[in-house]
């Protein structure tokens, strides 16, 4: 899994995370996200993880 976000000093990490959740939202700036579209935009990233930890776990198994 690319975890990139987690790479670097905490100010670059945090404009890492905001730059997604931007595009996500399809905005310029962080702070024009509402509460709303920010959190499904978090609901997705944790869903799209979770997802990709299963694929990996079925992944490994097929390959045993």
């Amino acid at each position: 899994m690319d975890e990139k976000y987690l790479n670097g000093t905490k100010e670059e990490r945090i404009d890492r995370i905001k730059a997604i959740a931007c595009r996500g939202g399809e905005k310029e700036d962080f702070n024009s996200l509402d509460v709303t579209r920010l959190r499904a935009i978090y609901n997705t990233f944790r869903v799209m993880n979770k997802t990709t930890e299963k694929t990996m776990e079925v992944a490994y198994e097929c390959l045993r």
